[in-house]
């Protein structure tokens, strides 16, 4: 039972909660969306790093913190003065020979199967024999804390190696799935003083357990990983559980521009150093 519906509370436990709560609220964190400068955390990226990224013919499967992430590299480009590779919707558009950064919106959010199901299609569709390098990310929607995660990880695993199988010239990048900012309002704070769950924590954890076996899966193998660029400080929550750092969100689930700077940064470095079919470009 919620503490707040409580009708028959004693009275030193209504007075206690009383404290807690102006406690609690006097001291309530400035809003998630401030846009303060982020801890960089080594993740410069250098010319050979972007022309190398840019050399490859990429397919990325995504939703909302992909177009996020697709935002931030035009920005790294635009402010460095570097040519920004050439981004195609490969939905309906002729796909082209030679390096190009393909992508797609694929699936329905809040279902991790579909997104499988929609990135084994495109490649289907004619993208898998033009891409070097393909990956699919699932959102923080698609993982909830009521999902079975062994019937997702399960299914991304059998959905890779298929791929793998039909399309051999493709270097599959793994991926781990985006958090959310913890919830520090005053409400939850007052639930984790008296033990009582926080539905965000529950939910990010459930994110974290399918980020640590994609780590351990995936290890010594391509993984853009996602979770961890959002937590450059790698400071977990109140619960022990890690989450998105609000100073890099928009929203408390979105990116800003910080946070999309920060995280194409990574997604540069892992494609910088990925196989590719086509002649690296040198730096100018």
């Amino acid at each position: 039972m919620d503490v707040f519906a409580r009708p028959k509370t004693t009275a030193p436990l209504a007075v206690a909660l009383g404290v807690c709560t102006m406690v609690l609220g006097a001291c309530s964190r400035p809003a998630e969306t401030t846009d303060m400068s982020i801890k960089q955390s080594g993740l410069s990226v250098t010319r050979q790093e972007w022309d190398r990224a840019a050399s490859r013919t990429v397919f990325f499967g995504h939703q909302s913190v992909g177009e996020n992430i697709l935002d931030g590299l035009t920005k790294i480009g635009a402010s460095q003065g570097w040519p920004v590779p050439t981004t195609i919707d490969a939905h309906g558009s002729s796909v082209p020979n030679g390096p190009a950064l393909l992508h797609a919106k694929v699936g329905q959010n809040g279902d991790p199967f579909s997104k499988l199901e929609g990135f084994r299609a495109a490649l289907d569709s004619g993208v898998g024999a033009q891409a070097d390098i393909a990956l699919v990310k699932f959102c923080f929607w698609d993982i909830q804390k009521e999902t079975d995660i062994d019937a997702v990880f399960n299914a991304y695993q059998e959905t890779m190696a298929d791929i793998g199988r039909r399309f051999p010239h493709i270097t599959l990048v793994h991926t781990t799935v985006p958090l959310v900012v913890e919830d520090n309002d005053w409400r939850a704070r007052v639930r984790r003083l008296f033990g009582m769950s926080v539905s965000r924590d529950l939910e990010n954890g459930a994110r974290e357990e399918l980020n640590k076996k994609m780590r351990t899966a995936y290890r010594g193998q391509l993984l853009f990983d996602i979770a961890a660029l959002e937590q450059p400080d790698r400071v977990a929550g109140s619960e022990g559980v890690p989450h998105l750092a609000s100073n890099l969100s928009s929203d408390g689930a979105h990116l800003n521009d910080a946070g999309r700077r920060h995280v194409a940064a990574g997604l540069v470095r892992v494609l910088s150093t990925a196989a590719s079919r086509t002649i690296e470009v040198s730096a100018q």
